[in-house]
């Protein structure tokens, strides 16, 4: 299931239909999110992937169970053009979508090894809904691109899988996750070096939740903040006569 995943929101995004310009910051949802690597498979000079416990592909060594931090984000009224769905499901129902307004963002504690997709850039979103295409099962999936650093590019995706067929209604971008609801949650990341060297991760998922806005300030406290600002201005220029 998780090559079928893979390989489906990478032929839609291929496909490429763009979001509509101007799309409201009011319809993008973010969440905030923790994981365990539990996966790591390295690009032999044979040609295969083997597991390995720990590499420095990314930069810094990255090692089974180490633990990432993250941001995602997603417009809830990202729509696609025609060219980007995938055949129907002989039951159940999918749908394809692209935006330039979702994204992904993680970093590896206790290393320097970060990915934040390319801001701007297309991001793919495939939502089925008791696809037969994947055994009944309702799907959220998410798959970015990074720009390419010290000769290195990276990939990732975040897949949340309800193999009830119960977390999802319908095949809109839902504008609420409830982590619980989905049985299978786990991050991917594959990290490339210019000479063909692959490193890909699995993460499973721990933890899901709404970012906090940033609080809008009381006027009372705006008012405070201008005195203080005020007042050391004033310090300032006592100090400079």
């Amino acid at each position: 299931m998780t090559t079928l995943i893979y390989r489906s929101i990478m032929s839609m995004m291929l496909a490429g239909a763009t979001l509509a310009a101007g799309a409201a910051r009011a319809d993008v949802v973010e969440y905030d999110f923790t994981a365990s690597i539990s996966a790591e498979r390295l690009l032999g000079l044979d040609g295969m992937f083997a597991p390995v416990t720990t590499s420095a592909l990314p930069g810094d060594t990255v090692s089974l169970e180490s633990i990432i931090i993250g941001h995602m984000y997603y417009d809830t009224s990202a729509s696609a053009s025609a060219a980007s769905q995938l055949p129907a499901p002989a039951s159940g129902s999918s749908h394809s979508y692209t935006s330039t307004m979702a994204g992904l963002q993680f970093s590896v504690l206790g290393s320097a090894v970060n990915y934040s997709s390319t801001p701007g850039a297309q991001t793919g979103l495939l939502v089925w809904d008791n696809a037969s295409t994947m055994m009944g099962a309702d799907v959220l999936a998410m798959a970015t691109a990074a720009t390419s650093a010290g000769g290195v590019s990276a990939t990732a995706s975040m897949n949340l899988i309800d193999n009830s067929g119960t977390a999802l209604q319908d095949t809109r971008t839902p504008g609420q996750l409830n982590f619980d609801a989905f049985d299978t949650r786990y991050l991917t990341a594959t990290w490339i070096t210019a000479d063909g060297q692959h490193l890909m991760i699995t993460a499973d998922l721990t933890s899901l939740t709404p970012s906090d806005p940033a609080p809008v300030p009381e006027p009372a406290n705006v008012t405070m903040l201008l005195a203080g600002l005020a007042g050391l201005g004033l310090v300032a220029r006592r100090r400079r006569a």
